[in-house]
């Protein structure tokens, strides 16, 4: 059998961000074995499965956060894990991997940010040029020295 690697991410649920450093065991059918999430959240674990696949308990260990256990079912065809969500209210996994769309959105919030300093800088931009013209100079000296009123 070949060895597959399995992805999954771990995020806080009201913040919605990624937690690093998170403890991550695996068990299953015969194995045991844990890895620590990456800065951002990410965490990833190389098993041969078994032709069949096998049913498998992940449990999330990390400071400031309560204990939190899912089972999942370890296949060839499936290697994303999708998301854990825990603290908060409640700690929700998505038994399903993250959808491209879902990717995506989870970079929507800077996407204001961005449009919100384009903006800003626009507008320095078409003040700075008004405030240029505005200020001609009063005086100016032509080629021959005299002033030109």
């Amino acid at each position: 059998m070949q060895e597959i690697t399995y992805i999954g991410r771990i995020i806080d649920n009201k913040k919605q961000a990624p937690i690093s450093g998170a403890k991550v065991l695996l068990k299953g059918d015969g194995i045991s074995i844990y890895t620590y999430t990456d800065i951002e959240g990410i965490y990833r674990f190389r098993i041969i499965p078994g032709s069949r696949g096998m049913d498998a308990t992940i449990t999330v260990e990390t400071k400031g956060y309560s204990p939190y256990s899912r089972s999942v079912y370890l296949s060839s065809q499936d290697q994303d894990l999708g998301d854990i969500k825990i603290g908060g209210s409640s700690s929700t996994s998505s038994d399903r991997p993250s959808s491209r769309s879902e990717r995506n959105n989870r970079s929507s919030g800077f996407f204001p940010l961005v449009i919100l300093i384009a903006i800003t800088v626009m507008v320095f931009v078409a003040f700075s040029n008004r405030t240029q013209i505005n200020q001609s100079p009063r005086n100016q000296n032509n080629p021959s020295g005299n002033l030109v009123r």
